[in-house]
């Protein structure tokens, strides 16, 4: 199993964190959003929207989207569990899992940083202002 991750990517940390749980051997591929790796025509064959991770299965197959990758391995190496099986255990690590997923990480998230800075040319100041009522971590 290969993972295609950036090392300060938090979507990258979840899948490392879920195969190192698991105990599973992999191999690193790195790959530097920060100099735009992830949009290599290479890259993008084995996952088109260009972002990390990817994981590529000892069986070929490329994964993207670091909870579709967590939720793979759970199915197919289920010997420890990472989501609890039963409610209300489950539900309530699920609301964590997307509050992270769906509120936090994107606004704090590389292209949204330079996107910011680079095409709306936004200052310290205004970059602050912008991330203060969404309760991100990053200014």
């Amino acid at each position: 199993m290969k993972l295609y991750s950036f090392f300060n990517s938090s979507a990258s940390y979840r899948v490392r964190i879920a195969l190192a749980l698991k105990g599973i051997d992999y191999e690193t591929v790195g790959v530097n959003i920060r100099i735009g790796q992830q949009n290599a025509l290479s890259y993008r064959r084995m996952n088109p929207i260009g972002l990390v991770p990817t994981l590529v299965t000892d069986d070929g197959e490329s994964l993207g989207q670091s909870l579709a990758i967590i939720d793979w391995l759970d199915r197919h190496f289920p010997q420890t569990p990472l989501l609890p099986q039963v409610d209300p255990a489950r539900s309530q690590a699920l609301e964590i899992v997307y509050a992270i997923a769906c509120d936090i990480h994107p606004v704090n998230n590389l292209r949204v940083l330079r996107y910011l800075t680079d095409e709306l040319k936004i200052g310290e100041e205004d970059k602050k202002r912008w991330y203060a009522p969404l309760g991100a971590t990053r200014a």
